[in-house]
């Protein structure tokens, strides 16, 4: 069947901002592009751990310049809700200067679509990659746009609600993301720079599923699931034959690829899965990889197969060693001795275990800050630290009670706030009150092997030190350099090392704790 002509004149551009990683919107791309239009994808400026700059004029011009170039018929804005003031702005001027229609899309969209129609001409509400086709060809037949099903259209600066679709159950169906050269562009700086950034990387990440089967107070995957209340199972998986699909498909495009990441909320499958998964990786793939699993769903046997097939790291939510925290302010599921079982399996398997914890909690009592100390004190040694400070997203759990309690203002809610541009993964450099920082060093010294555990508890019992931690933090940021200095020689040794992951983290204030 041949290309019609309103389609071939019809050219959509996708903007992302601060990631060129972005899957969501590369899938969006490839579905277009199936149905015979031309789609480009525009990444606008790269991310920078807490360290992140709104678009300079020229940023903004060269965009604008682009998008005229490429004659943009619409122009589509993937808009997560730390960049809702970088959005609206974009939207503005392009509205202004291109006179073509804007559509956003993504998490804040799907969450709180109300805040979005005064600067969008459509709100892409939920799952887009058939919607977003649907409104492509009405716009480039002339035809109505009243009526799709997920695309809320702006009347006056306010929503024209449709109604949801269903939740893609055929995960399969979806062609796989967007890797092409030819329709890949970066603005950063004063350059616009052509082709497939992730060429250079040494990292491949694939999503094998969709949602989450856990529902985290502080987590924005909890709102999306009452969006979709009704419409379909919200926790969805792709099969092993099509993963492992992709995984080939993939690495044609990226020779480079030195280590595959299972990204997504959970990696959480039925046994039968892992077995078949695990064997097609054996035969086809045999590059190692990590995964991000949560304490109930990490199996001895499941992570033994999964061991044999090249799995060396696995990330894991703790949040906080603090039962009552954890329980009653995150509403996170399991217990500490689940974290531990998984801890001692995952120690005698050789496989490197990467916890998260939650950091600059205002509920949290000492008692709970000594709990979580001591938890990770108990962890066997070696383990690194995600450690991440408290960012309160619209429409959770967490932001009703803080907003209940008087805690915060709607003005501090992310949106409106942009505290993860300054402070999102833990920086030691960010200020915070003393008690606060003399818990957050010790939590950061934890993780480092070469600091005896009878050290951290001798410290964390001096008065003095939690009314005037900088010694303290010294030790910590001491700390924090040797373990960097290692992580990033291996990381050269194994050809992990690119330019811009050097740049990412190379100033003090974008240094993470680990």
């Amino acid at each position: 069947m041949g290309i019609s002509a309103s389609k071939s004149n019809f050219n959509i551009s996708l903007v992302t901002f601060y990631s060129t990683e972005n899957r969501g919107i590369r899938y969006l791309s490839s579905v277009l592009r199936k149905n015979g239009f031309t789609s480009n994808i525009i990444f606008l400026k790269r991310w920078i751990n807490n360290a992140i700059q709104e678009p300079s004029l020229r940023e903004i011009e060269n965009l604008t310049d682009l998008l005229r170039q490429l004659q943009t018929s619409l122009v589509g804005l993937s808009v997560g809700t730390p960049y809702l003031k970088v959005a609206r702005n974009l939207s503005e001027v392009i509205r202004r200067k291109l006179k073509v229609p804007v559509v956003w899309g993504g998490i804040h969209p799907t969450i709180c679509p109300e805040d979005c129609a005064q600067a969008a001409d459509f709100v892409c509400v939920g799952e887009g990659e058939y919607p977003l086709l649907e409104l492509a060809r009405a716009l480039a037949d002339g035809g109505s746009t009243e009526n799709i099903e997920n695309i809320w259209k702006s009347e006056g600066g306010r929503p024209r609600r449709t109604g949801l679709r269903q939740l893609i159950n055929d995960l399969d169906a979806l062609p796989f993301p967007d890797y092409d050269d030819d329709n890949k562009y970066l603005i950063e700086g004063n350059r616009i720079i052509r082709g497939e950034l992730l060429k250079e990387d040494a990292e491949y990440r694939i999503y094998p599923s969709r949602g989450c089967p856990f529902n985290c107070a502080y987590c924005n995957s909890a709102a999306i699931r009452e969006v979709y209340r009704g419409l379909g199972n919200y926790y969805r998986y792709r099969s092993p034959d099509n993963v492992i699909t992709e995984l080939e498909y993939a690495l044609k495009y990226f020779p480079k690829t030195r280590r595959i990441k299972f990204d997504g909320d959970t990696f959480t499958f039925p046994h039968q899965w892992i077995e078949k998964f695990c064997r097609l990786y054996r035969e086809k793939i045999r590059i190692p990889f990590e995964i991000l699993i949560h304490p109930l769903s990490a199996s001895e046997e499941g992570l033994i197969e999964l061991k044999k097939s090249g799995l060396q790291k696995v990330q894991m939510g703790i949040e906080s060693g603090s039962e009552s925290e954890s329980k009653e302010i995150y509403m996170r599921e399991g217990r500490n001795s689940d974290v531990l079982r998984f801890a001692r399996i995952a120690h005698r398997l050789k496989i490197e275990p990467v916890y998260d914890i939650i950091c600059d909690n205002p509920l949290a009592t000492t008692r709970d800050k000594r709990q979580g100390l001591e938890f990770l004190l108990s962890l066997p040694r070696p383990f690194k630290l995600y450690l991440y400070s408290l960012t309160v997203f619209p429409k959770t759990a967490l932001a009703r009670e803080f907003l209940r309690q008087g805690i915060i203002r709607e003005s501090e809610i992310e949106g409106e706030a942009t505290k993860s541009f300054r402070q999102f993964r833990l920086s030691l450099f960010y200020p915070r009150p003393a008690e606060e920082t003399f818990w957050v060093c010790l939590w950061a010294l934890s993780s480092k092997s070469f600091i005896p555990k009878k050290l951290i508890r001798f410290l964390s019992r001096r008065v003095w030190l939690k009314k005037h931690p900088l010694p303290l933090k010294a030790l910590a940021v001491t700390a924090d350099f040797i373990r960097i200095t290692f992580i990033a020689f291996q990381m050269l040794l194994h050809g992990e090392m690119t330019v811009f992951k050097f740049k990412q983290y190379r100033g003090l204030k974008s240094w993470i704790t680990q």
